[in-house]
């Protein structure tokens, strides 16, 4: 059982405290987390109560020690979402601009080339920010339908959301470029699922056919904005395309289909 099972801690707890363990003030903390400093101390009072401790700096001391993992791992995790958050606006900075620039264009504006210019630059910051969150993951053909196996079971251990994975294939054959970027868009698929359906169950599904692989990420719940440009990003570096489809009273699902072609392709490091 991890410590966050074991104390019930909620996720502001968490924040409060991995503040803390770095040495915040409380009134530093409520100016990051902009709330009033007396809640800081009523979070506080509650993550000692459900600890089982009196003193603050016993509570520090008892974190970096028995919580280090945890606050580690909360750490980490909101690190990777405010890099997902700020990939996505970038994106979808550049499409405005794309749509302004297409506009200038048509009316012969002097403008177009600098929106042009601007477009550009935002999508080069998009992908060098995308590759800090590039997955050092040890997948290739031999592991990749082990890593769908095991994903689910974290992801709702993590989340919740009940998640499962089918696939009728045994083997794959694709090259590790094709791995990566596929356990990539199933990780970014999930971090969608949960920030923007509400969605309680997530069915994973991989098939084949005799020239494409296709993956498959569906949701109980529809989304309220297509929220795709990343994984459209990551598809086409693999020479695949992305469908996404929401109703209001269906649910979500994201299809990636990618050519098996690529298998031959020279891998990118």
């Amino acid at each position: 059982m991890d410590n966050k099972n074991r104390f019930d801690l909620t996720e502001r707890e968490l924040v409060i405290l991995t503040a803390m363990c770095l040495g915040l003030s409380k009134k530093e903390i409520a100016q990051q987390c902009r709330i009033a400093e007396e809640i800081v101390s009523t979070i506080l009072t509650s993550i000692l109560d459900k600890i089982g401790l009196s003193k603050r700096a016993e509570l520090i001391t008892f974190a970096k020690t028995e919580l280090i993992g945890e606050l580690d791992r909360h750490l980490r995790s909101r690190l990777a979402q405010e890099l997902h958050d700020n990939v996505q606006s970038l994106f979808a900075a550049a499409m405005h601009v794309d749509v302004l620039r297409r506009q200038a264009v048509a009316q012969s504006n002097p403008l177009a080339n600098a929106l042009g210019r601007l477009q550009d630059l935002l999508i080069e910051q998009a992908r060098k920010l995308r590759e800090l969150m590039r997955p050092q993951l040890d997948v290739d053909a031999s592991t990749f339908l082990q890593f769908l196996r095991d994903l689910p079971e974290r992801f709702e251990r993590e989340t919740g959301i009940s998640t499962r994975f089918v696939s009728e294939l045994d083997e794959v054959q694709m090259s590790q470029q094709v791995c990566w970027e596929l356990a990539r868009i199933v990780q970014e698929g999930l971090i969608n699922v949960r920030r923007l359906t509400g969605t309680q169950d997530v069915l994973l599904k991989l098939t084949a056919t005799d020239s494409h692989w296709q993956l498959t990420i569906e949701g109980d719940r529809p989304v309220g904005r297509d929220n795709s440009t990343v994984l459209r990003e990551r598809a086409a570096l693999i020479g695949g395309e992305v469908w996404v489809e929401s109703s209001p009273s269906g649910g979500w699902r994201c299809v990636v289909t990618v050519p098996k072609t690529n298998q031959n392709r020279k891998e990118e490091c």
